[in-house]
């Protein structure tokens, strides 16, 4: 019980049992991509590859310098997201599944449109709206943060309607978003959708007090001697 509570600090943590919830009611069997997805890891011991409900088809792709970095990538498909898609790629999958990836590009927009080109239906994605600076020098740079305003957007423009939408809640220090969209909402009728009025939103989304820091201390401290 209370290491659940505790997952609520780690914006990981707390992605993780998102994704596990959302990609539970997707359809079984699809072909799955995970986009930049270097060794699928979960970095809680696990694979992104087991979330999926019995995939057909499950790649992991990198962009080509990060493939050639050696053994601990895997590599399925090579994509360079700063480069138009090819056309052999174009609805090869079911599901595009990437996890903050689009941060990483300097043109996010152009990069989330050819992730887009790769699905059929749905794309799941998680960006941070707050974050600590984090690159590797000479690999990549770390470019942009995101909001629901921007996500949403994103998603009308490449033809998928959001079908789910959450986000980090306080007390957390770092937030992410999460998303999930598809080019067909008559499809996805037992879906769980949630999408909130913006309106709602306004001053919620990464707001922080003196009581969500004392609560983070005081869970950065459990967390090592409490198991």
């Amino acid at each position: 019980m209370f290491n659940n509570y505790l997952r609520r600090f780690n914006p990981r943590s707390w992605s993780n049992d998102e994704l596990r919830f959302v990609l539970s009611h997707c359809p079984k069997g699809g072909r799955v991509v995970n986009v930049s997805g270097w060794q699928d890891r979960d970095k809680e011991g696990g694979l992104y590859k087991d979330y999926f409900p019995r995939p057909t088809l499950y790649h992991i792709s990198n962009y080509e310098g990060d493939a050639a970095r050696g053994a601990a990538a895997r590599t399925d498909l090579v994509l360079d997201l700063t480069k138009p898609l090819a056309a052999a790629y174009e609805n090869k999958y079911d599901i595009v599944f990437n996890h903050t990836v689009l941060e990483h590009l300097e043109e996010p927009t152009f990069a989330f449109a050819q992730i887009g080109k790769l699905t059929t239906d749905m794309i799941v994605t998680v960006v941070p709206f707050k974050q600590k600076l984090h690159f590797e020098y000479g690999m990549f740079g770390d470019y942009y943060r995101f909001t629901p305003f921007s996500m949403r957007r994103l998603h009308a423009q490449n033809g998928f309607s959001v079908l789910y939408e959450s986000y980090t809640p306080r007390p957390s220090l770092d937030v992410y978003l999460l998303y999930v969209g598809t080019r067909d909402v008559a499809r996805h009728a037992t879906f769980p959708q949630q999408l909130a009025d913006m309106r709602s939103l306004n001053q919620r989304i990464g707001s922080f007090s003196a009581s969500d820091l004392a609560a983070n201390i005081a869970a950065r401290f459990l967390s090592k001697y409490v198991k």
